[in-house]
């Protein structure tokens, strides 16, 4: 539980809309890129690559915000 109140929650405790974007992203790249293809179904190549994007984008936004606030 500590994994993810550390990754998916912001430090007050509501969950990171940023964090679940990173997280479903990355999931919905995994099994559009893995479990299609074994039920036979036809992928392309820029879905996949434009989750990844989405989810080093949202990722990238958490760090530089939680870095940010740490500035202040």
């Amino acid at each position: 539980m500590k994994l993810i109140d550390d990754t998916l929650k912001n430090p007050d405790g509501k969950w990171s809309r940023k964090s679940l974007t990173a997280f479903v992203g990355f999931i919905f790249a995994l099994v559009y890129e893995i479990v299609l293809p074994l039920v036979e179904l036809p992928t392309k190549e820029y879905v996949f690559i434009t989750l990844l994007t989405l989810t080093g984008a949202t990722l990238g936004l958490t760090v530089w915000d939680k870095k940010s606030k740490t500035d202040v």
